[in-house]
């Protein structure tokens, strides 16, 4: 049996150990690249806490009893993003963890792929097909993206009317936006940083315009609002992965176009919207708290790249 950082007998069964020799030649760097078994320095320990960090997060279906290792090339799928282009997440002469889990009920399968760093939780179809992100998750920080449950929404706006004592308009917040969660009518995107909420968007799915719309709305447009970051996090990309999480979920629920409002004079907020994609102004209105006070808003929207859209374009 070749000797491997491991511990078991992987190599050899490997296709393309021809390539690279085994970990006695090429000493943990296969095809040029690293291996996680050759970085970690309890190779079983690092596997058990993945496992169970993976069974942790909660997704639907997902079970996971074992990981292999497995090497980049025949994992490193090419997702496709809400602006219209693609991206890879992994390196093809890397070693890493995997698995495939098939879905009960269902012809597709999910994919987990990770290393002492990230999880990657993805779902395709035979060979590969069609990939969608499901979860990705910086390991060094814990930070997740996902929909925050009821119990989450409460707690978090318990926060918000804690923070503002003296103005009641949040108290009021809070009933609607629990009655609309609850019904469905409104889905909550939370940015966890170790178990703490750190970041928020809120997506309204069958969105019905304002006095003011001059009639651009059509199918398939989703109303995105309430976007905060706790003071500490600002400024260092959490939200911006959060957004990408909510746009590419909303474009993967058959949405279309996702429209957002700003004030006026939010200049640094315009900015960074336009940034983001949010081009198309469509119309001014206004808005009005539960108190009674009115402001005025600037409405913009963003073409997400629907796949059943993008494959229209493309034939």
């Amino acid at each position: 049996m070749i000797k491997t950082y491991c511990g078991v007998d992987c190599c050899s069964q490997c296709p393309r150990l021809p390539e690279c020799g085994g970990c006695e030649k090429c000493q943990g760097h296969p095809f040029g690249g690293s291996c996680v078994a050759q970085r970690s320095g309890d190779f079983p320990a690092l596997k058990k806490q993945l496992i169970e960090e993976i069974n942790a997060l909660g997704i639907k279906g997902l079970s996971v009893s074992n990981l292999n290792l497995l090497n980049g090339a025949y994992v490193n799928l090419e997702y496709p993003l809400v602006n219209g282009s693609s991206v890879r997440f992994l390196k093809d002469e890397d070693i890493y963890f995997g698995n495939r889990i098939e879905r009960e009920e269902s012809e597709r399968c999910f994919g987990v792929v990770a290393d002492e760093s990230f999880i990657l939780v993805c779902e395709y179809g035979c060979n590969g097909a069609d990939p969608e992100i499901v979860l990705y998750k910086r390991r060094e920080d814990s930070y997740v993206c996902r929909i925050a449950s009821l119990e989450e929404v409460n707690e978090r706006w318990d926060t918000l009317i804690r923070e503002h004592p003296e103005d009641p308009n949040w108290a009021v917040w809070k009933t609607d936006v629990l009655a609309e969660v609850s019904a469905g009518k409104e889905i909550p995107y939370y940015g966890f940083l170790g178990g703490e909420i750190i970041c928020e968007a809120y997506a309204i799915p069958n969105y019905t315009p304002g006095e003011d719309d001059k009639g651009y709305r059509e199918d398939g447009t989703a109303y995105l609002s309430a976007f905060r970051t706790v003071k500490a996090y600002r400024g260092k990309g959490f939200f911006s992965t959060l957004l990408h999480f909510m746009l590419n979920d909303i474009r993967k629920k058959g949405f279309a176009r996702a429209i957002l409002g700003v004030e006026p004079d939010e200049v640094l907020n315009k900015q960074m919207y336009l940034h983001w994609g949010f081009t198309e102004k469509v119309y001014t209105g206004t808005c009005t708290y539960p108190d009674g006070t009115t402001i005025a808003v600037e409405y913009f929207m963003k073409t997400l790249c629907v796949k059943k859209l993008c494959d229209e374009i493309q034939t």
